[in-house]
């Protein structure tokens, strides 16, 4: 993605209705934002109500996530500038350790207990802005992303920093 407010749809398939584990991850580049939004959606499966989300928010340059109608919500602290390089990653846990977490660069930001499982329904998962073309403006993402993955695990730590580090090449 460019730094011009671009977004990616894809359109519903059950490979993207996780309910009790997932993770995303992604490379993210931001850009200084209109001074009028709040926050930006990296990934979204629904507008609002997401089913899930991932988010910055531009005004505390945070990372916030949110699944469901009310539901859990994980936001990490203060991570990031304009204008580098971060590795963002999203691990949802219900089944397992209960817990919801934001890693940037291979760091655990932040955690919450997870109370709800994700929601499922027939609905695009969009990279770079809302998923309702009403909402697409004002969700829009300015900057770049890279190396969007989505897993139906929850990753551990470990895992998240292999991701996050490419292997040498000789």
């Amino acid at each position: 993605f460019t730094e011009s407010a671009q977004r990616m749809g894809v359109p519903y398939h059950s490979d993207f209705d996780f309910t009790n584990q997932m993770t995303i991850t992604l490379w993210m580049y931001g850009l200084a934002p209109d001074s009028d939004k709040n926050q930006a959606r990296l990934v979204a499966k629904k507008t609002y109500p997401p089913d899930y989300a991932l988010n910055v928010r531009t005004s505390t340059k945070d990372v916030r996530t949110q699944t469901g109608w009310g539901g859990d919500m994980v936001t990490g602290g203060g991570v990031w500038a304009d204008g580098a390089w971060y590795h963002v990653a999203l691990v949802y846990d219900y089944s397992g350790a209960g817990t919801g977490t934001i890693y940037v660069n291979g760091d655990p930001e932040a955690t919450t207990t997870i109370s709800n499982p994700i929601s499922t329904g027939n609905n695009e998962v969009v990279i770079g802005a809302a998923p309702d073309n009403s909402y697409a403006t004002a969700y829009a993402f300015y900057g770049y992303m890279d190396d969007v993955r989505f897993y139906n695990t929850a990753l551990t730590e470990a895992e998240v920093n292999a991701v996050m580090t490419p292997p040498e090449i000789p």
